[in-house]
């Protein structure tokens, strides 16, 4: 899916630091009043790495744990800043991993890849396929965090633990779908104009700004055409496979999916 761009560090780049405050829409930055201990916490370890002018000394660890964490209006707009700045740097490489999870798990949820489980600890794989049916969901995420789910709370949120088991893709049904994707974009091509606008610096973002719009309530969420649409009338250009193998699977979790076959 990214021939070019993937380093394959995204699976290991960092979350955001959120240290950001949201109100009607509006985003601006959190005042240190209403950070909670883990946001300090990240505050002080941004200053620490990243600020030496500071001085600042280590955590000071008193009777009943770690002494309160304060700071400067220099230390906080400082440390801020270098969290706005690192998001934004690993914002591309995060979108670049969602957009092969989304894949993978609506593949799955169709019943294109198949997957079986074994023990985290070792031993034989599952000869008995799983039911595609467990990927119906949006909470997805905690399965790729260290590739395991729990068959007997398969939409729980943790990660790992007691049940938990190693998910194993079946090869056939991986190279099944791989060549097929490869038939598909050699046998219908884009015919229209085309250009090859930036993912990152166009697509992407224009993308951002209709999710957003939705968040606010201000539209409904489009089916995938009239995403392309949307995305044909900004960039009459654009090609319309990028938009509908790279932008349209980085939507929101929360968009209603596709009807299952035969509903």
């Amino acid at each position: 899916m990214f021939p070019t761009e993937w380093t394959e560090g995204e699976p290991i780049t960092p979350e955001p630091y959120r240290l950001n405050l949201g109100i009607n829409g509006i985003t601006s930055a959190l005042p240190q009043s209403m950070a909670k201990p883990w946001q300090k916490d990240t505050v002080h370890r941004l200053i620490l790495r990243h600020h030496p002018e500071f001085k600042r000394p280590p955590t000071r660890h008193g009777k009943f744990g770690p002494e309160r964490l304060t700071f400067t209006v220099e230390e906080w707009q400082a440390a801020y800043q270098t969290a706005q700045r690192l998001d934004a740097e690993r914002l591309v490489s995060r979108r670049r991993f969602e957009v092969v999870v989304r894949e993978i798990a609506n593949q799955i949820a169709d019943g294109i890849l198949k997957y079986a489980l074994r023990d985290a600890r070792g031993g034989t794989i599952s000869s008995t396929l799983c039911s595609p049916d467990l990927w119906n969901t949006e909470s997805i995420s905690p399965r790729f965090y260290w590739c395991q789910m729990n068959r007997e709370n398969p939409f729980g949120v943790a990660v790992g633990g007691d049940g938990f088991q190693s998910i194993f893709i079946e090869r056939a049904s991986l190279d099944r779908f791989l060549a097929s994707r490869v038939t598909a974009q050699s046998s219908k091509p884009d015919r229209g104009p085309k250009k090859a606008y930036s993912l990152e610096e166009k697509l992407l973002p224009y993308a951002q700004t209709i999710y957003e719009a939705v968040e606010r309530g201000e539209s409904e969420p489009p089916t995938r055409d009239e995403f392309v649409s949307k995305f044909r009338d900004k960039f009459p250009d654009v090609s319309i496979p990028v938009v509908r193998n790279f932008v349209w699977p980085t939507r929101p979790k929360a968009w209603n999916r596709r009807a299952a076959k035969g509903s």
